[in-house]
């Protein structure tokens, strides 16, 4: 059999790879709705942002730079070295953070969580610190080398094995939030494996410093950015508890599981072709303007359909899936799918700063964003608790929008950028 055939079709393959990859939490909310209170599917919410600080600081990520990298060398043994060397410095900086995380899981569970029971499970997750990053950089590599169909294979392995083992130790096992943390820790470390073996495969272990340094120093930036991302993420959690309850945390992740459909459905497989293509349509295509222009136009319009069809019809959908006590979610579902979209779109607005190497510019956006954010939604959720915790996104997304266009303009980075933008 010719398996290059079947790398034919490349959108067809990434879309739907990226779509399984991501759809094991969104298939399980009709069994996490019975299964777990408001309550508790916020605790499994409000731990993925917790996961997300160490990440940060302790998992030194290069995903984004790989591409820019990966195009810039010569040879298929420089670039082998350079995803060694990248998935290499990631392991080791993976594996101080998954200890650190362990360390912290009794307080976390003690004294934030009030769930004592939940100590040993918290450890196990720190794990996925690690086999995560693994899984990353197997499936960048997998894009780089135009490999969809065995993306495509590794995403469905993916969500067969997240979705058995939660439905086993939560139902089976009855080990109820614990049961979901374990489920998907195994699932993570079984991927982990086969991720590294393919890529050890056929990169080997090599570690080279000064490519890894040209690594740190194109995304510190980004990691920068990063902090300001993960403070508006913990800090709407954390307001969300403060001035109500773990139980609107929970229908907060429960609603945003419908909006971020739009990210999911929508632009994610866009995104993943257009994250390693657009450096190849900027360095070879004679007119790239115009393939940029023509792509924003189709995915603004792919994604203004999605949030009107999400908006109309969430509701129905939660009053036949979910529990009676996730239906006070529906109510703030319209205002998340706009943001969701704001804000993934505005990341199409980055290239021509990611092209130049600007990348400088990025905390800095972000922070000013995280600042006014911080002040609104303290206001907002102290009033109107869950409803008012989503009021702020909408007019910082257009800001952000708009900042974009005009730093562009100003920054005289004008190769890459279409008329169509900013029609």
């Amino acid at each position: 059999m010719n398996l290059s055939r079947l790398n034919k079709n490349p959108v067809a393959w990434y879309s739907t790879g990226t779509i399984l990859r991501q759809l094991t939490a969104f298939i399980m909310l009709p069994v996490y709705t019975q299964y777990l209170s408001p309550a508790e599917y916020g605790i499994v919410g409000f731990l993925a942002v917790i996961l997300g600080i160490y990440e940060l600081f302790l998992g030194a990520r290069f995903g984004m730079a790989l591409p820019k990298f990966f195009y810039d060398k010569d040879t298929g043994e420089e670039r082998h070295r350079l995803v060694s060397s990248a998935l290499l410095a990631t392991a080791g900086a993976s594996i101080l953070g998954a200890v650190a995380f362990a360390l912290s899981s009794g307080p976390l569970a003690t004294h934030f969580f009030e769930r004592s029971d939940l100590t040993l499970a918290l450890a196990a997750y720190g794990i996925t610190l690690l086999t995560s990053s693994i899984e990353e950089y197997t499936l960048v590599f997998l894009r780089l080398r135009d490999k969809p169909f065995f993306f495509f294979v590794m995403s469905i392995m993916k969500l067969t094995l997240q979705v058995g083992l939660n439905l086993y130790f939560l139902i089976v096992q009855e080990l109820g939030v614990a049961g979901v943390i374990y489920g998907n820790v195994v699932a993570s470390m079984i991927m982990a494996v086969i991720s590294g073996a393919y890529t050890y495969g056929i990169c080997g272990w090599h570690f080279d410093r000064a490519q890894v340094k040209a690594l740190i120093m194109y995304t510190w930036p980004m990691w920068l950015s990063g902090i300001a991302a993960v403070y508006i993420s913990f800090m709407t959690n954390f307001m969300l508890k403060h001035f109500a309850s773990l139980e609107e945390v929970g229908l907060f992740h429960f609603g945003q599981k419908f909006a971020t459909l739009i990210a999911l459905l929508l632009w994610r497989p866009f995104n993943q072709w257009w994250q390693t293509e657009r450096f190849k349509v900027a360095k070879h295509s004679d007119n790239p303007q115009e393939t940029f222009g023509s792509a924003f136009i189709l995915i603004l319009c792919i994604m203004c359909v999605g949030v009107y069809g999400i908006s109309i019809f969430s509701g129905s959908v939660i009053e036949l899936m979910a529990d009676p006590s996730y239906l006070a979610a529906a109510s703030v579902i319209p205002i998340l799918c706009f943001t969701v979209m704001g804000s993934q779109l505005g990341l199409f607005f980055n290239f021509p700063f990611l092209k130049t190497s600007k990348t400088g510019y990025f905390p800095k956006f972000k922070f000013a964003r995280a600042f006014l954010l911080t002040i609104l939604m303290w206001w907002f959720t102290s009033q109107w608790q869950l409803q008012g915790r989503y009021l702020p996104f909408s007019p910082v997304s257009c800001l952000n929008w708009r900042r974009s266009i005009f730093l562009d303009k100003n920054c005289m980075i004008r190769e890459f950028r279409s008329k169509h933008f900013y029609w």
